[in-house]
């Protein structure tokens, strides 16, 4: 069973925009493969790297190896992870491997240092453009993926293991030399890859206890343009003494602004004390809610959590419902608002109701696990009931929330 599908002209433009940087990020791929690694035999990590490995061993024909090489890991893909990112990562795998086998290059240099720096930066960032854009160029990128939701393990950690390997392989095989300089192309192409991905700007979350509190408030609202929170009547302990009722604003924003603006304009250095962290993945995050009303006796409040993780262009959500009964002044959860046995209808319902914001035919049916996570995310009002899905449960590539809309004259609502 799939969700009803809607689709508007900004969707259009926004898929027609992904693939056009996908085939970007070939056309970069491909260059660095071409006019820089494979002439000269060195090897990038993953299925590339093994299908170059085999082409200099064997003589395998290094597009088709890179096909063949990549089907299992888009198998695993499609039932672990997301159809529609299958079908994206099919697209680039066989452009890539389409244009490797008719694309020609002179050699740029001989220089084995230039082709494992330029060889990694221009391969680096066509697989970075590839994934910003929901593809992936390397089947080993989804092994990670896949190991690292069910065994927890690091996806940079299972990547690097595998390459390990690869390297080690073409130590003894071909020489240690060409090992060498492929593990720096290989290190320079995750590097610019992680930067493709995840944006140059680095954001920094700031706690600040200051006697200048409200002036440094009013600077980073409206000089960095960022919110804050204000904790008040903060007790600490330092070398001056206790510290009795102060205030400690926490935010997030750019590093190389926060710290120069406020020592310049209020004397930050030896007046406050603050604490930073660097966080490369933090871009912006909000909370917002919404209120729906069934009679004067029942109250639904969803709240909601956006994040823009590495400069997404659309955020991701995260919700927690809150339904109050006016009358009895209690909260209700799924246990006590609905038939011990309703369930079953509900996810057949929801199913048939959909009006989730979801733009991939391959976007998954509520099932039964789904439903037993988030069941007591929902919202009555007194035509409707709605159930809300956390991001990547429903569809696991599209960026978006997840909302499901049940009529409530077709429900088995026991409120």
């Amino acid at each position: 069973m799939k969700f009803t599908i809607t689709t508007n002209a900004s969707d259009f433009k926004k898929i027609i925009s992904e693939y056009v940087q996908i085939g970007l990020g070939i056309l970069f791929a491909s260059i660095g493969l071409k006019a820089f690694l494979l002439p000269n035999g060195f090897l990038d990590g993953g299925v590339t790297g093994i299908a170059i490995l085999f082409n200099t061993i064997f003589g395998w024909n290094i597009s088709m190896a890179l096909i063949i090489l990549s089907i299992p890991f888009l198998i695993l893909a499609y039932f672990t992870i997301s159809p529609y990112m299958v079908f994206k990562s099919i697209f680039s795998i066989v452009s890539l491997a389409i244009v490797i086998h008719f694309e020609n290059f002179d050699v740029v240099t001989n220089d084995k240092l230039l082709i494992s720096i330029f060889g990694g930066l221009l391969l680096g960032l066509g697989i970075g453009t590839a994934i910003k854009n929901g593809a992936v160029l390397d089947g080993s990128e989804i092994l990670g993926i896949y190991l690292n939701r069910h065994l927890g393990l690091s996806i940079g950690k299972i990547i690097l293991l595998f390459n390990c390997i690869l390297f080690a392989i073409t130590a003894i095989t071909i020489s240690m030399e060409t090992a060498i300089y492929s593990i720096l192309a290989f290190l320079i192409t995750a590097k610019v890859t992680d930067l493709t991905v995840e944006g140059f700007e680095n954001f920094i979350g700031v706690m600040i206890v200051s006697k200048y509190s409200t002036q440094i408030q009013t600077s980073i609202a409206k000089e960095l343009g960022a919110g804050m929170t204000v904790f008040t009547n903060i007790d600490g302990f330092g070398k001056n003494g206790t510290k009795k009722e102060q205030e400690l604003i926490q935010t997030v924003v750019n590093r190389i602004e926060v710290i120069k603006n406020l020592q310049n304009n209020y004397g930050f250095e030896g007046n406050a004390y603050s604490l930073n962290q660097f966080d490369h993945s933090i871009s912006k995050q909000f909370l917002d809610y919404k209120i729906y009303k069934k009679g004067n006796n029942l109250l639904s409040i969803i709240l909601f959590k956006g994040d823009y993780l590495n400069n997404d262009t659309f955020p991701k959500y995260s919700f927690k419902a809150l339904n109050y009964d006016i009358e009895k002044g209690n909260f209700l959860n799924y246990e006590n608002t609905f038939k011990p046995d309703a369930k079953t209808d509900l996810i057949a319902l929801a199913n048939t109701y959909s009006k989730a914001h979801l733009f991939h035919d391959e976007c998954s049916a509520i099932t039964n696990n789904h439903f037993e996570i988030f069941k007591n995310n929902f919202a009555i009002s007194n035509d409707t009931i709605k159930f809300y899905f956390d991001e990547c449960m429903i569809c696991p590539d599209h960026d978006g929330k997840c909302a499901v809309e049940i009529p409530a004259k077709d429900s088995t609502l026991t409120y």
